[in-house]
């Protein structure tokens, strides 16, 4: 599904991380990881982003800044979130796809899909 594309995973919880680079990995992703907004804005400076999964709520901040940059550079990209449908998107991304947390490989791929196939 991912073979031959760079996928950015901003995430701030290590074991979620981990997990997430796996499954994105097995998927036949290139991934990089940051768990914070400079990080994420550092990894989309230094290299290509095809794709991304955002955790929204990371900690003291939120992954928005990122969904702006990604969205005005037309890179697709998703949410992943702990909040269930209690999550409230800002109108411009209501139409994002949220992928609730935990996820495994395979609903990572269900919910990806479509994101591709909307970003091509």
């Amino acid at each position: 599904l991912l073979k031959g594309r760079n996928v950015l995973l901003v995430e701030d919880n290590m074991i979620i991380a981990m997990d997430g680079e796996d499954a994105l990995r097995d998927l036949g992703a290139d991934v990089v990881t940051a768990a914070s907004v400079g990080r994420a804005h550092e990894a989309i400076a230094i290299q290509s982003v095809d794709l991304a999964v955002l955790d929204f709520n990371l900690g003291h901040e939120t992954s928005l800044p990122i969904a702006d940059m990604l969205a005005e550079r037309g890179i697709p990209f998703l949410f992943a979130t702990g909040y269930g449908d209690g999550l409230e998107l800002p109108a411009r991304f209501e139409a994002v796809t949220l992928l609730k947390k935990p996820y495994s490989g395979a609903t990572l791929a269900q919910a990806l899909a479509p994101v591709i196939e909307a970003g091509n």
